[in-house]
């Protein structure tokens, strides 16, 4: 006879289905955040692919706390020491940068009706709420994360987009984290623009942009680090970056090529991708000096009069306007971004990322569902050695569109 299953454990194995299936439903985030590890034993503390351009540290320990602590560590670059010469005192220091990541609730509700509705919809409403509920964490944290990526939530805003503007009353208690502006050696313009208040109408997305990006990457003394995705068996001989560009962008570097330059761009997305059947590289995407280029259609905008944040070496940020319509594109390397995830379990339900409820409203009348999570988002930023603040894995390109 098979065991009977307690309504808590029922909680909680629907809530860690759920969990499951978000993470598997393609999307930005999960097209770009690496496998979980396999086969560990600290079941308390998880952290996906560093070689992902989305880190996911999964913390669901019972211990206090919204914050979840994240370190890098400096490489060591002093000279050797040769044949008999004394090496006592001579060692290398090691040296560490932090960066943190707060978490917090996000819940919402769906209200599927009354006993009237169900009945001349003839439609079972409570399963059409629950994947409207997923449909909505997808948009919102692919919104979170865009926005924390470019560094800016900028002044598009749609209808169809749940994350109100910069001045809206809960928008810092939506994103989490602070929005931090992209940091000076970590930003590009188009054409001759050199920054924010000189792009003009001529600045446009084209292959000369991609070219300084990589030109510069090249030259860093701290480059991005390439990715490092699971299968990719070419990584490290055969290195890459991905790069999100606005539709706009994508029509502008469009028409600034041949014919024969963007077939070939699409040949060289191909053949990079013929031994790592990877998602990025599904649908329209180009690959020009191992940099991906692909467009998406949640970006950043700012409209012509913006004030627009723009750090200098230490960090700091000071507003620049925006003399024309600008967009934003950002390129990824290893290690970019964060997602630190809590602990949303209810007692009944234990440890879960995620948990639901549905509830009888209105004499039992009506149902409302719900979903919780705890979680947080960030643009990953350590101090070098000499105490520039530097993005970790981001490249932010701010161009006009035609």
């Amino acid at each position: 006879m098979a065991a009977k299953i307690s309504k808590a454990q029922q909680q909680k194995i629907y809530n860690a289905a759920l969990f499951a299936l978000t993470q598997k439903q393609f999307s930005f985030i999960n097209m770009l955040t690496g496998a979980s590890p396999k086969g560990t034993s600290d079941i308390n503390k998880k952290q996906t692919d560093a070689g992902a351009p989305i880190v996911r540290v999964e913390d669901l320990s019972k211990a206090k706390g919204d914050e979840v602590s994240l370190d890098i560590v400096h490489d060591i670059n002093k000279e050797p020491t040769m044949g008999d010469d004394r090496i006592e005192g001579r060692g290398d220091s090691m040296t560490f940068a932090t960066d943190t990541i707060k978490i917090d609730q996000t819940r919402h509700m769906v209200d599927s009706g009354g006993k009237m509705l169900q009945q001349t919809t003839g439609i079972a409403l409570p399963p059409v709420a629950t994947k409207m509920l997923q449909g909505y964490y997808k948009r919102l944290e692919e919104e979170r994360m865009v926005y924390h990526a470019a560094g800016a939530r900028g002044d598009l805003y749609t209808k169809g987009m749940i994350v109100p503007p910069s001045d809206g009353k809960n928008f810092e208690r939506i994103m989490v984290n602070e929005l931090t502006a992209p940091t000076l050696n970590r930003k590009f313009y188009g054409g001759d623009a050199t920054s924010v208040s000189s792009i003009d109408s001529s600045d446009l997305f084209s292959l000369s942009v991609v070219d300084d990006i990589w030109l510069s990457i090249s030259e860093m003394d701290n480059p991005l680090q390439h990715l490092r995705m699971g299968g990719d068996m070419a990584a490290d001989d055969n290195p890459f970056y991905v790069m999100f560009v606005t539709p706009r962008q994508w029509n502008d570097f469009y028409t600034s090529t041949s014919g024969k330059e963007w077939q070939q761009m699409i040949a060289n997305a191909h053949k990079r991708s013929t031994s790592f059947n990877h998602q990025v590289f599904k649908g329209d995407c180009l690959m020009y000096r191992n940099i991906l280029v692909k467009p998406f259609n949640r970006y950043v905008q700012f409209n012509t009069g913006s004030q627009v944040m723009v750090a200098d070496a230490n960090g700091g940020e000071t507003a620049q306007e925006a003399g024309t319509t600008i967009h934003r594109s950002i390129l990824l390397g290893g290690q970019a971004l964060a997602q630190a995830w809590g602990n949303a379990g209810k007692k009944t339900g234990g440890k879960s990322h995620f948990t639901s409820t549905t509830k009888d409203v209105d004499h039992d009348n009506a149902k409302e569902h719900s979903i919780a999570w705890m979680n947080g988002t960030k643009k990953l930023r350590f101090e070098d050695r000499d105490g520039y603040v530097e993005d970790h894995g981001i490249i932010a390109v701010d161009t006009a569109v035609s």
